[in-house]
């Protein structure tokens, strides 16, 4: 038979659904496979017993993408949907590298909602329905894992309190390109981020961190070290040119403070 063979796969974990059409090229040889898949759910880190890959903390998400396989490369193309109120598009790729499983995306929001930012970093899962994904794509926290504490206010915290689920740190290795080219929702004048993700053999590593501001900007780095029996953490954290009218404003017309702030913050710890 020349043609490919067409199938249907339909899976539900819970809440969770994944959804694919696509093709065989050969009969009984799924090692080259190629079709659209969609995936809904209220958190992307429950699909970790689904697919083995440690996804972080998420609000309730809708995404849709063209995938491809070949041998033990997964490749997840014009990805596109939401994660609560933001959207999320890029590419994204699983493969098996040495007998450890390897995730490497780059991924881009055109419009990031800080409370969706906060729910990665360590927040509350936000429960909001998400807007409905695309039915096809276009030819188609920081724990990981672990939602905070109950009864934690994330928007009220400098760092989060949400445990890092260590074995999963140590299960695979990745790194990840993000951008948010616009963040709304937030208290602060944020108008864009970006960070680079590294996770190799239980060393996860935020490399840069950047967030800039209406006025200024904060960057720096932060890593957390899973590779022995205690999580050790380290943050560096800089502010440069920051204008402290619009950290503190008592009404549009009239800031409460004015000037500029220049800070340089170096936490360590473990446990």
């Amino acid at each position: 038979r020349d043609k490919p063979y067409p199938f249907h796969l339909d899976v539900r974990a819970g809440p969770s659904t994944i959804n694919a059409e696509g093709q065989v090229q050969h009969p009984f040889d799924l090692a080259q496979i190629s079709g659209a898949t969609r995936i809904s759910g209220p958190n992307l880190a429950q699909l970790y017993l689904l697919t083995g890959v440690a996804l972080p903390t998420t609000p309730a998400y809708r995404l849709a993408a063209n995938f491809q396989r070949s041998g033990s490369r997964y490749t997840f193309s014009h990805i596109s949907g939401t994660l609560g109120r933001s959207d999320l598009e890029g590419t994204l790729a699983v493969d098996r590298v040495k007998g450890r499983r390897r995730l490497d995306a780059d991924l881009t929001s055109q419009k990031l909602n800080f409370a969706d930012l906060l729910t990665v970093l360590g927040g509350l899962p936000t429960h909001s329905a998400p807007a409905p994904a695309p039915r096809r794509p276009k030819q188609i926290r920081l724990p990981i894992g672990q939602p905070a504490k109950p009864g934690s206010a994330p928007g009220r915290r400098v760092l989060p309190d949400a445990p890092i689920d260590a074995e999963r740190l140590r299960a695979m290795d990745a790194q990840v390109s993000y951008r948010a080219r616009s963040i709304t929702g937030g208290i602060f004048s944020v108008r864009r981020g970006a960070l680079k993700l590294t996770l190799n053999q239980g060393v996860l590593t935020f490399d840069p961190l950047l967030l800039e501001l209406a006025q200024g900007r904060i960057s720096g780095r932060a890593a957390f070290d899973a590779s022995g029996p205690v999580v050790k953490t380290s943050l560096d954290l800089r502010a440069d040119d920051i204008g402290l009218q619009q950290l503190f404003r008592q009404h549009r017309s009239q800031p409460a403070l004015e000037g500029e702030l220049e800070a340089r913050a170096r936490l360590a710890g473990q446990g």
